[in-house]
């Protein structure tokens, strides 16, 4: 794929592809390297999957603009508990600078240092929780304990919830 962003956006062009999947630093080359090219197929694209890391503002601010009829969805989560959120960028346009709210039947909780739970706006490690979440870490007993608590999974991430449950 990205090893050879010309050969991939060519044959998108060509074959008239209508997704794309991507980590952010993908979107970065091409916005860098090749955005004349990536112009070339912004509208014929329907769906776009980003996730794995943190994204520029104006990296998602391009996509929107670039794919005007694209379904631009973005994940937060981790090897041991993916897709943990959502946000599609056309319909959450003022809340691009999160990663969005939990998926259902998944629960986050921000928590001090001192493992108490705190309050909207206040900034803590992430931990979420559900059906998602690894049961633990291949024979690493002292390393899952360290990691799950009640189902809980520290993340040691740091981030906080907004007034309208975005992460």
């Amino acid at each position: 794929g990205l090893l050879r962003p010309e050969r991939l956006l060519n044959n998108m062009l060509y074959y008239e592809a209508n997704a794309i999947s991507s980590v952010p630093a993908g979107f970065a080359i091409i916005f860098d390297y090749y955005k004349d090219m990536f112009e070339k197929i912004g509208s014929q694209i329907k769906y776009i999957e980003i996730g794995s890391a943190f994204m520029r503002k104006n990296h998602k601010d391009m996509l929107i603009e670039l794919c005007p009829d694209a379904r631009i969805c973005m994940h937060y989560g981790l090897t041991e508990a993916s897709r943990t959120t959502f946000i599609e960028f056309h319909s959450e346009k003022g809340k691009l600078h999160t990663v969005g709210k939990p998926t259902p039947n998944v629960e986050i909780r921000i928590i001090d240092n001192d493992g108490n739970t705190l309050s909207v706006n206040e900034t803590g490690e992430i931990l979420v929780k559900g059906g998602m979440v690894m049961q633990g870490y291949w024979n690493k007993k002292k390393m899952t304990n360290k990691s799950l608590t009640s189902g809980w999974l520290h993340t040691s991430d740091i981030g906080m919830i907004d007034t309208d449950g975005y992460l």
